[in-house]
């Protein structure tokens, strides 16, 4: 059986979701970070061609990169250069 571990799911919008999972494709395992969509008010949820992978051997630098960007948003906030909305807020599309 397939690798297949759900990680997070972070709502976007009311028809769409933002889900990170560890999965496997032809035996090679990877972190997968993508939006699903529901057609029916959350009753199914279907993955997008919007997403990224990562391969396991990338994701310390992955997880580098995401850190230095919290970092730089932090910086930026107080600096009053950004605002970030309130969980649920808008987001880009």
């Amino acid at each position: 059986m397939p690798l297949e571990k759900d990680i997070a799911t972070l709502p976007k919008n009311d028809r769409e979701q933002l889900k990170i999972q560890l999965r496997e494709f032809k035996g090679r395992p990877y972190l997968d970070i993508r939006i699903y969509w529901t057609p029916d008010a959350g009753q199914t949820w279907s993955p997008s061609k919007k997403g990224v992978t990562v391969g396991l051997a990338r994701l310390a630098d992955f997880q580098d990169a995401v850190t230095r960007a919290a970092a730089m948003v932090k910086e930026l906030e107080a600096a009053g250069q950004i605002k970030i909305p309130a969980a649920g807020g808008a987001e880009p599309e």
